[in-house]
């Protein structure tokens, strides 16, 4: 997996595209020209309508509670998210794939539940009635952005690599 932090772009790019494009434009020639013919990057992140991220170094508490302080006053109606992850796959023969996943919901008022990490807390699924904090790790794991992108990721796989795809 590449860390996006070890990606060779410019603080200028970062601020002017948001993450899908930085993923789009900047994973695909690192991991092939830096990892070798075939290597897999991750990015995942949570977009809320603007909300600018706290910066990468904060910890899980100070994300949250950042998040929460920003939205301060907003009612629940307004307070619509989404988690994404795209997951990039550089096959030196095949190019590069992305397969993404997608998990929307709302953010919470305060924090529920003691499961999972980052915004976990603060991001409930109106479906189920629960944060992800809340979910057992067997239905995070159905219902997640990651777990979306992650089964994409190894059906492509299994179908480049065929028997050879580990599970």
């Amino acid at each position: 997996m590449v860390n996006i932090k070890e990606m060779p772009y410019s603080k200028k790019y970062a601020t002017v595209l948001d993450t899908v494009k930085l993923v789009e434009t900047f994973v695909p020639p690192f991991i092939q020209q830096h990892l070798g013919e075939e290597a897999v990057a991750e990015l995942q992140s949570i977009w809320q309508e603007g909300i600018k991220p706290i910066p990468e170094d904060a910890s899980d508490e100070e994300r949250v509670n950042y998040l929460l302080s920003r939205l301060k006053g907003v009612p629940w109606e307004k307070r619509s998210a989404c988690f994404r992850c795209i997951i990039a796959i550089a096959m030196s023969s095949e190019g590069v794939e992305f397969c993404s996943g997608e998990c929307r919901g709302f953010i919470t008022f305060e924090p529920r539940g003691k499961q999972g990490f980052g915004y976990d807390p603060v991001f409930y699924l109106p479906e189920l009635d629960k944060t992800m904090a809340e979910l057992p790790l067997e239905i995070k794991n159905q219902v997640s952005h990651r777990g979306q992108a992650a089964r994409k990721a190894h059906r492509l796989l299994e179908r480049l690599w065929g028997n050879k795809c580990v599970t």
